[in-house]
């Protein structure tokens, strides 16, 4: 039998200094980490509820106004990849502090210029039917930006530096 919990706390956030905003290239392979921080309690006892392993993987990423998945262009994993993460700028990022809530990880990256406003997702189990929980509002209102800029273009003119002698 299924534990029915609830949610108390639901929050996404990055790890550059805003903790709302990173960005990257938009070169598919750039990533920004999102940070997805979850509470949950024992709907019947009201005792704190440690999400299992599978109930933490079915966190989706939407897009925080039309609520549909993060997918296409813009993509999203559980798995870091081996290429640099972080655009230069002042600042080291920073990571979350933790409180007893559980976290995961997401590793957002896009093909297309532009922005995307993240929000997350997960389906609390009911006694009747499942229930959507979102950071798209209301008790839970919360998203991060990722800016995919264009990618630098590394040209071999560029890197031919000119001798003069004489």
């Amino acid at each position: 039998m299924t534990t029915l919990w609830e949610v108390i706390d639901f929050k996404v956030q990055t790890t550059a200094p805003t903790n709302t905003t990173d960005s990257i290239f938009a070169n598919g392979q750039m990533q920004a980490k999102v940070v997805v921080t979850i509470r949950a309690i024992n709907a019947s006892t009201g005792a704190n509820y440690q999400l299992t392993d599978a109930e933490l993987q079915s966190i989706k990423l939407i897009n925080y106004y039309t609520k549909v998945e993060v997918t296409g262009k813009w993509f999203y994993s559980t798995t870091e990849n081996e290429f640099a993460h972080a655009l230069p700028r002042a600042g080291a990022p920073v990571d979350p502090i933790a409180d007893g809530s559980q976290y995961i990880n997401f590793w957002v990256s896009s093909t297309q210029i532009g922005y995307e406003n993240i929000a997350a997702q997960i389906s609390q189990p009911g006694a009747v039917q499942s229930n959507v929980v979102t950071t798209t509002g209301g008790s839970f209102n919360s998203m991060v930006t990722i800016a995919a800029i264009e990618p630098i273009t590394y040209t071999k003119q560029r890197h031919v530096r000119s001798r003069g002698y004489g």
